[in-house]
């Protein structure tokens, strides 16, 4: 019994003197611990903060693809908003509006990637152009151009918070 009492009489004292909890578990107190730059740079732009679940879906899409990490969440962002159960007009779904019913946000992102990259291939490698046909947008149609500037406008303006 006397063994018990001191032993929660030790763990109340290390509670009191512990500010932090965390620091019980890690020794960087959760002050220091950083966001994710595109996080940090999505909350700064006004779109919101984007989840962890999305920013690793990606940074995966991101590693397979060679589109830069900024590009993707830019596209992300004007397709769903980061809703990953977005379900648009046309039935598209998703995070990156694919046509097929794929709600895991990294599978999700990364079947969106593959196939923005198959428009970008289309395009002989022109974003705007990309941009313009993966929205469904003919290449004629202003809006498509509206469209596909404010991806790349997005994308230059998350460029630039985080440095990526």
């Amino acid at each position: 019994m006397k063994a018990l009492i001191i032993s929660i009489s030790l763990v109340l004292v290390l509670m009191y003197q512990v500010q932090d909890i965390a620091s019980l578990i890690h020794p960087v107190k959760s002050s220091q611990i950083q966001q994710n730059p595109l996080q940090t740079a999505a909350i700064k732009l006004g779109i919101g903060d984007p989840g962890e679940k999305v920013l690793r879906a990606v940074e995966i899409a991101s590693r397979q693809t060679g589109l830069s990490e900024p590009f993707i969440l830019a596209l992300i962002f004007t397709e769903s908003g980061f809703d990953p159960k977005a379900i648009s007009r046309k039935n598209y779904k998703g995070l990156l509006q694919i046509p097929y019913a794929v709600y895991y946000e990294d599978a999700n992102v990364l079947i969106g990637a593959w196939i923005f990259m198959e428009k970008l291939r289309i395009t002989n490698g022109n974003f705007k152009k990309a941009v313009i046909i993966y929205k469904g947008y003919p290449l004629t149609d202003q809006r498509g151009h509206q469209q596909a500037d404010k991806v790349l406008k997005l994308t230059k303006q998350i460029k630039e918070k985080c440095d990526v």
